[in-house]
């Protein structure tokens, strides 16, 4: 897994902070006031970013990460996590694999030791493959 930081666009996780015990305890399944705001629009090939709690760098690195859409595991790629910490954590963000045409949700787990931490709040997104960009595929 590659830790560093690389500009490109993004679908900001509305700083979503994972979490494992020992950390800062969330579970950030408020799903109502999540449905409430406007999804993202995506075109295929975003990122989603998000910010991840860790005591060290060291602690951030013994992570892996896994992504749901629509209650499924997916394919998540090149995640990268900048090793600067600032007063939210650490900012990681990852491919989204491509996505049918239409309403998604998406959530983020963390792993560690083979713990997984709850699910982050879900993120709705709608795919719009009708505009330029790299468009959707199969979920």
């Amino acid at each position: 897994m590659a830790f560093h930081r690389k500009h490109g666009r993004t679908v900001v996780a509305q700083t979503i902070a994972l979490c494992l015990a020992g950390f800062t305890a969330c579970n950030g399944r408020n799903e109502t006031a999540t449905e409430k705001a406007k999804p993202s629009a995506l075109k295929g090939g975003e990122r989603l970013s998000w910010t991840q709690n860790a005591d060290s760098i060291e602690s951030l690195r013994a992570h892996t990460f896994r992504l749901y859409v629509d209650g499924k595991s997916e394919a998540f790629s090149d995640i990268r996590c900048n090793e600067t910490h600032t007063n939210a954590g650490y900012e990681c963000s990852g491919l989204l694999p491509p996505l049918t045409a239409g309403r998604h949700s998406l959530e983020i787990i963390s792993v560690v030791d083979g713990i997984d931490s709850p699910r982050s709040a879900p993120i709705i997104v709608v795919m719009d493959t009708s505009a330029p960009g790299k468009g959707g595929g199969g979920t």
